[in-house]
């Protein structure tokens, strides 16, 4: 007769929900600060790289011209 009332106990309970959720929080608290970090590297390098090739056509452009190109255009005035 017991049997018929009993439920059927499935599912998490409160607090297996509140450990991972502190897990997870954990984990995420320490990737953030590496993710921001490679971030960081990837602008720096890909600034480096566009100033390098700027470096590399403004030689160019003085071989060719016999002058720097100034303000972004191909002709400076003077």
């Amino acid at each position: 007769m017991l049997s018929r009332f009993k439920k059927k106990t499935s599912g998490f309970t409160l607090i297996e929900l509140m450990i991972v959720v502190v897990i997870i929080g954990i984990l995420a608290a320490m990737a953030i600060p590496r993710f921001m970090h490679v971030t960081l590297k990837t602008k720096q390098t890909e600034a480096k790289t566009i100033l390098k090739q700027i470096y590399v056509m403004q030689r160019a452009y003085k071989m060719e011209f016999d002058t720097y190109c100034c303000n972004g255009q191909s002709m400076c005035a003077g």
